[in-house]
């Protein structure tokens, strides 16, 4: 049974009592000093707001990137920036191994734009490089393979200088890659059980528009709102059973660093983050997650009765709060007024609609291959401060002409990322995943930076050093803060030099497999596999027809996998 199926069962009775409305009670503040206890809670609470729905699944159809009218809060049109007319986008979701292929067509009036696919390995050809948008009434093609774990990503617009009002509109969804089969073997909940909540949020105003106009002071600090949105719905609920369920988290605000908990303290298991499983099942009861990072937790309402609600929150914090605890910039009152980092917020409401439910509990988790520090060849430094009144990243402002540095593919690399200011800066590398080593010298690190990270939260004034592989992609990609207001300054380009991995054509012709390749590309090694995870040189012969490389093998009864790797 879907969960919004689940309260459709259910009667919607009012509060016993004349109790208030537990969300109207959290409104007025009087929660802010700490969390609501199910003791205190209202007996047989009953949700206000409204449901949480789940994106639009994108088709496979083009991908049209236009304005639309939508009604978002009831008895308003809201103008937004949709894909195919979905708030948010649509969610791509695609198995591991499958083909990712689509035409983006952009229907805008006035702005150019490219879409990012934030978390995946793109060939940089697709990566989504501000150098590669597309005009008003022009369109573009992607394609390539999606062979990396399964994992939580998104995409967004990546026009230079209009990402933060681009994504502020609308302008993003998920990604999700699967593998149906691995989640199931491993008891990992599947299918309604496995819920994606894009959070953001958004500065109130009487008209509930979407508008974006940064104030000085909020270019420099971040666009941050007042109210929170849920895959795109404000005052969101969804009706739950007791069981166990798994959220994909993400945060999709421009600048929103959110302290994620539960009202009643309700413990979540972390166990994926950017990249995919951990492969680690962590407790905690409350954790930060940075704008475009992603987390996957497991969290059971088994102590929760029917008809008893919880919420998730955003606890309230100092650091990176002008004037608080984050030091550097903006003291004297914080800056004009307004909403602030760290301010205490409701994101949505978990309402038991019905008893029982799945409790199984996952059983070993299997753990990424993560980069290894200790096959580094060199370590490259990045500070991370305010230069002439713009964020710089090593006194520099983003050149979309210059290239920054370039790295070699197929190596493992230390980056130092040094916050030198009050300000949180999410670092966002495209083309890589790396490991968190080390915070302020620290290898004590929290449950949420373990795994594959494509962003990490770099708090005010403290130094994170983490090692990054490439693996063979080659091409220029970026590195910036995820903070889309710092972002159009704080950015580089960077280069992998290496060539792009050849696409390989496997056919079965009378009896044996035949994989073939450009012959003109030289410097790759082919292999093979029965199980995508162990490989091996082919030791048979290559041959050469007309333009093509070919390797030919007698088809076996055990399917083989091949790839090819730089040498």
């Amino acid at each position: 049974m879907s969960y919004q199926e689940n309260l459709n069962l259910q009667h919607h009775e009012p509060s016993f009592n004349g109790e208030p409305n537990r969300r109207k009670v959290l409104k007025k503040g009087l929660l802010s000093t700490g969390f609501l206890f199910a003791g205190s809670r209202p007996a047989f609470a009953v949700p206000s707001g409204n449901e949480l729905p789940v994106p639009a699944t994108w088709d496979g159809e083009p991908l049209v990137v236009d304005e639309t009218n939508r009604q978002i809060w009831p008895g308003y049109t809201t103008a937004c920036l949709t894909v195919n007319g979905s708030f948010p986008a649509p969610i791509i979701r695609l198995n591991q191994g499958d083909l990712f292929s689509a035409q983006i067509i952009n229907r805008l009036n006035s702005q150019a734009v490219v879409l990012h696919w934030h978390g995946l390995l793109a060939p940089s050809a697709y990566d989504g490089h501000p150098r590669q948008v597309v005009s008003p009434g022009q369109s573009y093609q992607v394609s390539f393979p999606v062979h990396q774990e399964p994992s939580t990503c998104w995409y967004h617009s990546h026009s230079h200088g209009l990402t933060g009002e681009h994504v502020y509109k609308g302008l993003a969804g998920f990604f999700i890659i699967d593998n149906p089969e691995r989640d199931a073997a491993l008891g990992l909940p599947t299918g309604t059980r496995d819920v994606p909540l894009m959070i953001r949020d958004w500065k109130s105003n009487t008209t509930r528009s979407l508008s974006y106009a940064p104030s000085n002071f909020e270019h420099m600090w971040g666009y941050l709102g007042d109210t929170v949105l849920v895959n795109g719905t404000p005052d969101a609920w969804m009706s739950v059973d007791q069981g166990l369920w798994r959220f994909r988290l993400l945060n999709g605000s421009n600048a929103r660093v959110y302290r994620l908990a539960f009202s009643d303290n309700r413990p979540m298991t972390i166990i994926g983050s950017d990249g995919g499983l951990t492969g680690e099942k962590t407790s905690v009861t409350s954790f930060d997650l940075g704008p475009g990072q992603r987390a996957e937790i497991l969290v059971s309402f088994a102590n929760l009765g029917y008809r008893q609600s919880t919420f998730l929150k955003s606890l309230a914090f100092t650091e990176g709060r002008p004037g608080g605890g984050g030091g550097g910039m903006g003291g004297g009152g914080g800056g004009p007024a307004g909403p602030r980092q760290g301010d205490a917020l409701d994101i949505m409401e978990f309402y038991v609609g019905t008893t029982g439910g799945d409790q199984t509990t996952p059983q070993e988790l299997p753990a990424p291959p993560l980069p290894k520090p200790e096959l580094s060849r060199r370590t490259r430094s990045f500070a991370m401060n305010v230069t002439n009144g713009n964020h710089t990243i090593n006194g520099l402002t983003y050149s979309l002409s210059r290239n920054d540095f370039t790295a070699p593919a197929g190596e493992v690399e230390i980056w130092q990322f040094q916050n030198q200011n009050g300000m949180h800066h999410p670092m966002h590398c495209h083309g890589a995943f790396f490991r968190v080593l080390t915070r302020n010298g620290s290898s004590n690190i929290k449950p949420v930076d373990h795994g594959l990270r494509d962003t990490v939260l770099v708090y005010p004034n403290e130094t994170v050093r983490v090692a990054i592989a490439f693996g063979n992609r080659g091409g220029e990609y970026l590195m910036h803060c995820h903070n889309l207001e710092h972002e159009h300054n704080m950015m580089s380009n960077f280069t992998v030099s290496a060539t792009e991995t050849p696409e390989l054509e496997i056919e079965k012709i009378n009896g044996e497999v035949v994989v073939s390749w450009p012959s003109n590309l030289g410097g790759w090694q082919l292999e093979r596999s029965t199980d995508l995870e162990n490989w091996a040189p082919v030791d048979g012969q290559l041959t050469i027809v007309g333009s093509q490389l070919q390797y030919h093998e007698a088809t076996a009864e055990e399917e083989a996998h091949f790839r090819l790797r730089i040498v």
